[in-house]
């Protein structure tokens, strides 16, 4: 949920600055969900790396990930 408030408050941002296009909604979205998924991915493996057992998903740590996006919404 706060992923796609993220994105509306970008598109209300570029929308004020007389910016906005359906293009950039999508450059948006795709642009936070490569880096939610770079973010994973490098936890996975410096979990990996340093031989850590844990009861964490890979789910998991998408959720945990999507917190970022809370504080944005908030302060947007």
């Amino acid at each position: 949920m706060a992923f796609l408030t993220y994105i509306l408050l970008a598109g209300l941002a570029l929308g004020t600055q007389n910016r906005f296009s359906p293009d950039s909604l999508g450059l948006v979205a795709s642009s936070a969900l490569a880096w939610l998924l770079l973010e994973v991915l490098s936890v996975l493996l410096s979990l990996y790396l340093v031989t850590v057992s844990t009861d964490l998903t890979p789910i998991d740590l998408v959720a945990f990930a999507g917190y970022k996006y809370v504080g944005s919404g908030l302060c947007g």
